[in-house]
């Protein structure tokens, strides 16, 4: 169970940063986009996600009120060369921030017809902005441009499988 550190019920606030981001080892350089995708995917204890890549949330907000949906959810999210993010939309606004590796193309289309591409990465003079904001409902599609990509995502309220559609096999906006 991942818990709120903030809420008083995880560990003391100087101790909770290795515990909220994953049991990462001394000299691994998490920006080193050839460090191979396995080692990072490893060393952070992702597992497969439905939409593709790997995941593992790492933050869930407590819910303001019985019966109520969490304020947020927070997950690592890596993608290799040759996976996707296929597809998908939630039912809560998300966003994407670059952790690692190499840069990625963020896909979306808020109508089902028409797209744009944010190019997600470390260097603005390439292009490439630190994070990327998905509204709720629009459609998404993600790939690493380099041997694998880590981003977190982050989801208001939180992230729930009933609020997640992933769209049939070869489905495209247009």
């Amino acid at each position: 169970m991942v818990r709120d550190h903030f809420s008083g019920t995880g560990p003391c606030p100087q101790h909770a940063q290795a515990r909220v981001t994953g049991n990462i080892l001394p000299g691994i350089d998490l920006r080193d986009p050839s460090l191979p995708a396995g080692t990072v995917i490893s060393h952070l204890g992702l597992t497969p996600h439905p939409e593709g890549g790997f995941y593992r949330e790492t933050w869930r907000a407590a819910a303001s009120g019985p019966g109520e949906r969490e304020a947020g959810t927070a997950i690592l999210f890596l993608l290799a060369a040759g996976q996707r993010s296929h597809w998908h939309r939630v039912d809560a606004s998300e966003l994407w921030l670059w952790q690692g590796g190499a840069p990625l193309h963020l896909h979306l289309s808020d109508d089902g017809a028409s797209t744009t591409c944010l190019r997600i990465g470390p260097d603005p003079s390439q292009g490439e902005t630190l994070q990327g904001v998905v509204r709720p409902h629009a459609w998404q599609a993600a790939e690493s441009l380099g041997n694998w990509t880590l981003v977190s995502c982050i989801v208001a309220p939180a992230f729930r499988f009933e609020g997640f559609e992933l769209a049939p096999p070869g489905w495209q906006p247009g």
